[in-house]
């Protein structure tokens, strides 16, 4: 235990010293920053012991979201922060977002040929088959292609084996970098490599003359070494409901095999007026959501982050959170999960004005500056680790 409690000290000094470097204006985390229910994290403190103390094995994160993860700017300094700590398994599930025509990672180079299109459960006409994220990238030509390459030298994502997940006609499967690769219980195939690789070359490839589908959901990126793979899962406009649309959702996380899920929707179940909001349909959703969860991992440890402040069209206020976040308690009681309160956190009601007006939102006061989201990643994992801390005492 004492090993712990040194390693954690460490980490707590690394963590200072890293966002006094990152961030100008170095906002400090808020004493009230515990999390609610923490002891529903036990089993993944305990999977983080094992790897303290030297077990060679990956812990899996999956943080799933709307636009706030999306650009990645939230969940790539979770990332950059638990694999600075805990080791760097490999990027993770992760969708080339600009393929789709939409915001990314700006730490990927996209390159692609042929006719690509998305669709997203987002979308009431759209009825795509979706994967984990509700964003479906798809093709009927057998000479499309598209090529990818990781840009972000600080973190090394380097891998040596690489998840596909797509569903496509029976005589059609990507070919990645020139390898064919192995089924992965029918939901995408598996690619390994004799040596690290830093792009991605995905070709369709067909056994037949004939037409086909070919439904791309996302990549899963590992380098063999023990530590932390930090996956995001976010779709602009996404909702709890929309999530619910997702159709291979149980299958993928049952594929990614988290030890923890974040979760870090409600900005869209809420962004209405007062009384088009229903408390009962967003509680009865999110225990769905729930439920899906527990189907594909019955024993993941659950972290929901509550939705920040914000407006509609930057006049209306919305009023809608205070029933949000106590739908999220009364379930977190019911099902024994965690709560990080991200809106008491950043100052509860009105508080999205004086975000902006320190240049950590934007001016539409739904989301936030790279550095606000920078600054919710360093708070939701000293958050965390803090409970971890807190455990030993």
């Amino acid at each position: 235990m004492r090993n712990i409690a040194t390693f954690i000290i460490i980490c707590f000094f690394n963590n200072l010293l890293y966002a006094q470097a990152w961030y100008k204006k170095n906002r400090e985390l808020p004493k009230n920053h515990f999390i609610q229910n923490a002891k529903t994290l036990d089993l993944f403190f305990q999977q983080l012991d094992s790897l303290v103390f030297g077990k060679k094995y990956a812990i899996n994160i999956v943080h799933i979201g709307d636009s706030h993860v999306q650009a990645d700017y939230f969940t790539q300094t979770c990332r950059r922060l638990w694999q600075r700590d805990f080791g760097n398994a490999g990027r993770g599930f992760f969708i080339p977002y600009q393929l789709a025509s939409t915001n990314g990672s700006s730490f990927l180079e996209i390159t692609s040929e042929g006719n690509w299109e998305a669709n997203k459960s987002t979308n009431f006409r759209d009825s795509e088959p979706f994967g984990l994220s509700g964003l479906t990238i798809s093709t009927k030509s057998a000479t499309s292609n598209f090529s990818l390459k990781f840009l972000d030298q600080q973190s090394r994502y380097d891998f040596l084996e690489l998840d596909c997940f797509y569903r496509a006609s029976e005589h059609i499967f990507p070919k990645i970098n020139g390898f064919s690769g192995r089924d992965i219980n029918g939901v995408g195939r598996r690619y390994f490599f004799d040596s690290l690789q830093n792009n991605i070359s995905l070709k369709i490839w067909s056994d037949s003359v004939k037409q086909g589908d070919f439904h791309f959901f996302g990549f899963n990126a590992k380098n063999g070494h023990p530590g932390v793979l930090y996956h995001s899962v976010g779709l602009n406009g996404a909702s709890v409901n929309s999530t619910l649309k997702n159709t291979y959702f149980v299958n993928h996380l049952k594929q990614l095999n988290p030890q923890l899920v974040v979760i870090s929707l409600g900005t869209n179940d809420g962004y209405m007026p007062q009384s088009k909001f229903c408390n009962y349909c967003f509680k009865n959703d999110y225990q769905r959501l729930i439920n899906k969860i527990k189907e594909a991992m019955p024993q993941v440890c659950i972290l929901v982050s509550t939705p920040g402040d914000s407006y509609r069209y930057r006049r209306y206020h919305n009023f809608n959170n205070p029933a949000i976040r106590s739908a999220i308690a009364e379930l977190a009681e019911a099902n024994n999960f965690a709560i990080w309160d991200f809106n008491q956190l950043m100052g509860g009601e009105f508080s999205m004005k004086t975000w902006r007006n320190e240049g950590l939102a934007q001016y539409d006061l739904v989301h936030f500056t790279q550095e606000g989201y920078e600054l919710m990643g360093s708070w939701l994992y000293k958050s965390i680790l803090d409970a971890y801390e807190k455990r030993l005492d």
